[in-house]
Parts: structure tokens; C-alpha cells; sequence
């Protein structure tokens, strides 16, 4: 673009100790204006401007990295001229910046390219401002094809983004001492960027430590499934990736192990197990303990950080033992590939579901082990009156059938306690063999069992009763049992009882 000519006006001199001071302090107030995102193009504003005035420059341009496209974008554009500020809202590729930003043209921290340094036309197809200045063989001279770019660096040195000056006030190429004072300013530009990113980085941050908390204490209040959905609301909302879904493993010992967020129910039902996604999972995807996997992308390259038919998935696993289960994420609301520390923050979430998991299935091997009658294995006296009680509470049909060993005592006093648990044991694994399917067993106590028969009328639990005792004599064992059905109104109380009442009745005819 053309514009009209410069007047040249006095050398620029190098500020003294006040003006110096004075744009210190400008500069630091660039910085502290940036509270969120929406503060940084004005304070880039207030940069380009104090650059312009303090160096004597009558153009400045600042362009900011897009990582998503892969570019840097015009925004802010300042000049005497209609065309300066039709710059605004172009770009220009990540690929020029290395054109930019050669090592011979670094001078001072800045690069400063010369006319006839570099084929404008050739070398730079991106749109840009040239001034409309006559050439002049005083090589102090400003010349329109001239360039001064300030790079806007983070601490690490990633490339933040440029800013361009032209147009010098006094006509002349900039001194070795204008040449240190912008790259000062450049490192105040950029920081105001870096602390606009940091005032995000921070939100997210805060917001996923109240999430993580919120998981905490629903974890040790509530279900499993209530903590599972938290944790993917919260790397939703926290983390902004817009699908979530964590599913647990068959080894996991859940029931309905999945909960997502942004996930059709044809997408789930559809999606791999997690022993599946792990055979995937190899060294060279791991990232602050996650793994990144890209699928087969179609269309042209995507930029370097896009997201692209990328899938993130981070394993839950105990402390010791097979795989719980898989958080898998993917569509990231900036559509960037996440840096180290949303990395380690979604590490976090999926530890809080593995936590959750080991704890559910500890409190239900505990609830398992109250239940449980140790020396064989079946469910005690709390676990049949739970069942039996959930059983008529349902109004199904319902048989029990009492059984005690006979003459017990005097297989203790003649062969020991040994011989006696043994043969408890022997009791138990015959009825387990001799039941129907969905028929339970239970040690009620010495040696007293149980069977509850779902289903089943007077003439079906004599039946299971004559083949228990079959069973058991071909073992070398007698027994005793009772037979009483379940009537309408009848408590728990009521039923065993009646099936007692059989059973010691049975006894007696035994003795």
C-alpha cells in the first residue's frame, strides 16, 4: 500500500533519566491493566502507542499468535494513513515469521531489515504497509522497503507475537540506542500477552481446583455413578473440552460403568472398552500422564498445535492391579492440543475417579464380607433376613427349606473341630451344587442353613429338600430339614419360624 510521505523533523534523541523512568513506568501499567482476555488488545494499544511516541516512529503495527490457524493476526494498526488502518483484521502465516526473523537481521534484540536485505515480493506474500517515502542515497536514511520488527517473546521463548515500526518522525534509521529501547518495549508487550494468558491459565486453574473438590466430597458422600458424572462435568467445564465420557473396565466389579457428557447414547454403546483403548496406549503418546492418540485425518494439514482427529485418553488404574477403567476427551472448545498443565490437571480428574472406584469396591467387598459366613462362604444371618425381607416385601412366591446337620456335636467330640468344619464346608458346597439357578444358600448359624426358593410352593421345596439329603448321604452326612412357604402378611419372623418348627419335628423323628 501507498501512503503519503513523511516530513522529516529533528534526529531522535535518547530519552533522559525522567523520560526514561517515565516509560518505565508506562510500560509496567500496560502490564497490570490485563485482568482477563478482553483487556489485551487495548493494553497492546497503549504499547504500540508509547513505542510510536517514545521512538520517535509514526506507524505501528502488532500482530498476536493464532495457534489455530497457524498465524498472526492484525491487531493493532496504527498510522497517519486510510491503509494503515485497513491492515486490521488481516494475517500473516507462521510459516513468514522465519522469513521475518532471520538471525542476520537481529540487531539489539530486534530485527532490522534494510532495503535490498530481502525480496518484499517474493519472500513476503502477506499483506503489509509500505510508506510512500522518496529514495535517498544518504544511507541514514529511512527507506520505504526498510523494516524494524520487535519480536514478542514469552519467558520461554515461545513467539507471542510481532510488532512493526515504521514511518520515523525524523526520517532517519534508528540508532543503536532507539534499538535497545524497543526491545524493552517488545518484552513489556509481551508480557502484557503472557499475562493475559495467565489470567485464563489461572480461571481454569481455580475453577478446576472447585470442581476437584466438589468431586472430593461427593466422593465420600456419595455413589459411585454421581461421582463418575462429576468428574466429566467437571473436565466439560473446567478444562473446556466439549466430550467426556469414563468408562470402567469388567474388572472394575461395577454395575453401569460409564458416564459422559456430550456423548450420544449411540456413540457410547458404540465406543471401545476400555481393555481395548489400552491395547492403543504405547510410550510415545504419554503426556503428564496421558496419552494423546491422533486417528487418520482427512482434508489438508492442519496447524502444528490444532486439534485434529486427536483422541485423549488417561487410563485409571489402582495402586497395585489391572486397569479401572478409561477417561477418554475429546473437541476442545479452543480446538488447541492442551498444554502441560490442563495435562496434569485432567491427570488429576480421572485420579479422583480411580479413587472413587477403589473405594466403592472396597466399601462393597466390606458390605460382601459382613454378609458372608467366612468358614463357607455363603451368606450368613444378616444377608438372608436382608434377601428374605426384600423378597416378601416384593410379593413374589417364596419357600424355605431348614436344614441342620444330625448328630453334629458327636462329629466334634469323636473326630474334632476340624472334622466338624469340614463338614460344614461339605453341607455348603452340596447345596450350592444342588440348587436351581437364582435358589440362595445360607449358614444361619452352627449348624444351621437356609435355602430361600423364589418361586416356588410346598411341593418344590420338598422336592429341593429329598435331593439336599440325598446329596448329603452320599457324603457320609444326615440331616434334618424343614419345609415351610411364605403366606400373605407373613414377616420374616413368621415364615422361619414355621420352616423351625418343620425342621425340629424332623429331628425328633430322626432321634
Amino acid at each position: 500500500m501507498d501512503a503519503s510521505a513523511t516530513t522529516a523533523t529533528e534526529a531522535w534523541a535518547e530519552p533522559g533519566l525522567d523520560a526514561a523512568l517515565e516509560m518505565v513506568v508506562g510500560l509496567a501499567r500496560v502490564v497490570e491493566q490485563v485482568h482477563t482476555a478482553d483487556d489485551l488488545v487495548p493494553a497492546l494499544r497503549d504499547a504500540a502507542r508509547l513505542a510510536a511516541t517514545g521512538l520517535g516512529f509514526g506507524s505501528v503495527t502488532v500482530n498476536i499468535a493464532r495457534p489455530l490457524l497457524d498465524d498472526f493476526l492484525v491487531v493493532v494498526s496504527e498510522g497517519p494513513t486510510v491503509e494503515q488502518d485497513e491492515l486490521l483484521g488481516t494475517a500473516v502465516p507462521s510459516r513468514l515469521m522465519d522469513v521475518l526473523l532471520q538471525p542476520r537481521f537481529e540487531r539489539e534484540g530486534c530485527y532490522f531489515i534494510l532495503a535490498g536485505e530481502l525480496d518484499w515480493d517474493a519472500e513476503f506474500d502477506a499483506p503489509m504497509f509500505t510508506p510512500d517515502i522518496p529514495p535517498s542515497s544518504d544511507p541514514r536514511r529511512w527507506d520505504a522497503d526498510d523494516a524494524l520488527v520487535l519480536p514478542l517473546r514469552a519467558r520461554d521463548g515461545e513467539l507471542l507475537g510481532i510488532m512493526w515500526l515504521d514511518e520515523p518522525l525524523d526520517g532517519l534509521r534508528p540508532s543503536t540506542a532507539q534499538l535497545r529501547l524497543a526491545s524493552i518495549i517488545g518484552r513489556h508487550a509481551a508480557h502484557a500477552i503472557e499475562e493475559a494468558t495467565a489470567v485464563l491459565r489461572e480461571h481454569e486453574h481455580h475453577l478446576a481446583l472447585r470442581h476437584l473438590l466438589a468431586t472430593s466430597l461427593i466422593q465420600h458422600n456419595g455413589d459411585v455413578g454421581e461421582v463418575l458424572q462429576g468428574v466429566c462435568a467437571a473436565v466439560h467445564d473446567a478444562l473446556a473440552f466439549e466430550r467426556v465420557s469414563l468408562t470402567l473396565s469388567e474388572s472394575s466389579g461395577m454395575v453401569a460403568p460409564r458416564a459422559a457428557v456430550g456423548w450420544s447414547a449411540d456413540e457410547l454403546a458404540a465406543s471401545p472398552s476400555p481393555e481395548a483403548l489400552e491395547g492403543l496406549l504405547t510410550s510415545a503418546q504419554l503426556r503428564g500422564g496421558c496419552y494423546l492418540l491422533q486417528r487418520e485425518a482427512d482434508g489438508p494439514p492442519a496447524a502444528p498445535r490444532a486439534w485434529n482427529e486427536h483422541l485423549l485418553l488417561v487410563p485409571l488404574y489402582p495402586t497395585d492391579g489391572p486397569l479401572l477403567g478409561m477417561l477418554s476427551v475429546d473437541a476442545p472448545s479452543d480446538g488447541l492440543l492442551p498444554d502441560e498443565d490442563r495435562l496434569r490437571a485432567l491427570r488429576l480428574f480421572a485420579d479422583q475417579a480411580a479413587t472413587a472406584v477403589g473405594l466403592a469396591n472396597r466399601h462393597h467387598e466390606l458390605h460382601r464380607l459382613a454378609r458372608r459366613d467366612p468358614l463357607t462362604g455363603l451368606g450368613n444371618r444378616v444377608a438372608f433376613t436382608e434377601e428374605l425381607g426384600r423378597r416378601l416385601g416384593d410379593g413374589a412366591p417364596v419357600a424355605l427349606v431348614a436344614c441342620d446337620i444330625d448328630h453334629f456335636k458327636a462329629i466334634n467330640d469323636r473326630d474334632g473341630h476340624l472334622a466338624g468344619d469340614e463338614a460344614l464346608r461339605t453341607v455348603a458346597r452340596e447345596l450350592r451344587a444342588g440348587l436351581r439357578h437364582g435358589d440362595l444358600g445360607f449358614r444361619l448359624g452352627g449348624d444351621e442353613f437356609c435355602v430361600l426358593l423364589v418361586g416356588a410352593d410346598d411341593a418344590a421345596a420338598l422336592a429341593t429338600s429329598i435331593r439336599l439329603g440325598d446329596r448329603l448321604a452320599r457324603r457320609g452326612l444326615s440331616a434334618s430339614f424343614g419345609v415351610a412357604t411364605a403366606l400373605p402378611g407373613d414377616a420374616i419372623e413368621t415364615v422361619l419360624a414355621r420352616a423351625d418348627a418343620e425342621l425340629y419335628r424332623a429331628k425328633g423323628r430322626a432321634r
